[in-house]
């Protein structure tokens, strides 16, 4: 199998729930602060700051402040001047992305590339390429791009500040949200950046993937070892053992799908694992992964641990006598949970990392 990795770089998006309210403070000298307002004073905002050096409580004088993006994505270029409960905590209604021009495209981002992003808007999917952004508006991730300068006579500007703010030019929001792709080549150094910043630097991204890969390669494996008719009854309950080995936890679900009758059930991955599977009726059961990507950034828990979402395409095959009796093709997303465990190494407990399997879920399904 050969997986193409590409990578979201969104934050949660609108079904997603997000561990606190997201805000951005731009300052007149261009520089941005990223956490969560606690207070609005007449001479100054005071802030927690979650990432970047400046990390912990901070205020910054008012004369300072250049603007502030709330939790819903809007601009406040006088931010003093408003009570907090003006700031709001979340609920963004679109993307934005503000061009060099102070053209402003309101929509969902669906594609960030090394050179472009891709907005989805009411008229259609737009490319800008990089160097005609001025600044990018998402959920988790408010960043301006130019010079202070420039910057200032963008924020100085009615229209374009109104533009952002208008949730108006939102598009329709679709019955099933859009599947947004980052290339791994820009979602490498922001993973790494994110670890480090959250005193992880031990982490990196080739280890998260590499073991998040091989983890749903050996689930595949002990399915093919619990569907076997040809094997022991203790082989296949020490696959049963492994294989939920793989998960954070028992009780995660597996969602399955069957294109033929047209059925979808919900299974605790114990119950997916020692009864659904061993009770199919075929003599052999093979499953294999491809068209593998991220499609969720890397989220702190409140645990300390991170969970990801990575989105793949299983091909199921179920054998009988030695012929293919049901075949299809379903697109599924699994959770995944990068946490610490302790062991103990010549006598001192070391704290390590692992990659543990959450819940699947099925997307859609079709015959093959």
């Amino acid at each position: 199998m050969s997986p193409r990795l590409l990578v979201q770089m969104l934050w949660p998006l609108a079904a997603a729930t997000t561990l606190w309210a997201q805000h951005t403070l731009v300052r007149t000298d261009g520089t941005q602060l990223h956490g969560q307002v606690k207070r609005v004073a007449p001479d100054r905002i005071e802030m927690q700051v979650t990432s970047g050096v400046a990390k912990g409580p901070g205020a910054v004088p008012c004369a300072d402040v250049l603007c502030l993006v709330d939790g819903a994505l809007k601009v406040h270029t006088r931010p003093c001047g408003e009570p907090l409960a003006a700031i709001a905590q979340g609920g963004a209604a679109c993307n934005a992305l503000v061009r060099t021009d102070q053209q402003v495209l309101k929509g969902t981002i669906v594609r960030w590339d090394d050179d472009r992003l891709t907005i989805r808007t009411a008229a259609g999917d737009v490319n800008v390429p990089r160097s005609e952004l001025a600044g990018v508006l998402s959920p988790g991730l408010v960043e301006f791009t130019l010079p202070a300068d420039r910057l200032k006579g963008l924020l100085a500007d009615a229209a374009v500040v109104g533009a952002i703010n208008d949730a108006t030019r939102c598009p329709a929001a679709p019955e099933k949200p859009a599947e947004v792709r980052f290339s791994e080549k820009w979602i490498a150094p922001r993973f790494e950046r994110t670890v480090s910043e959250s005193g992880r630097a031990e982490l990196d991204f080739a280890y998260f993937k590499e073991v998040a890969l091989e983890k749903t390669r050996r689930l595949s494996g002990y399915i093919a070892q619990i569907t076997n008719k040809e094997l022991s009854a203790i082989v296949k309950d020490k696959a049963v053992e492994q294989a939920i080995g793989l998960f954070e936890k028992p009780d995660n679900l597996v969602h399955v799908s069957n294109v033929a009758t047209g059925t979808a059930k919900v299974h605790p991955v114990v119950k997916y694992l020692s009864t659904h599977l061993r009770y199919l009726k075929y003599d052999a059961v093979t499953i294999d992964w491809a068209d593998i990507r991220y499609v969720s950034d890397l989220e702190l828990q409140p645990d300390g641990s991170y969970t990801a979402v990575i989105s793949l395409q299983q091909r199921f095959q179920g054998m009988v006598d030695g012929q293919v009796y049901y075949s299809d093709i379903t697109d599924k997303n699994i959770q995944i949970k990068l946490r610490t465990y302790e062991k103990v190494v010549e006598g001192r407990t070391e704290r390590l990392w692992d990659v543990f399997l959450g819940d699947i879920g099925v997307v859609s399904t079709m015959a093959e």
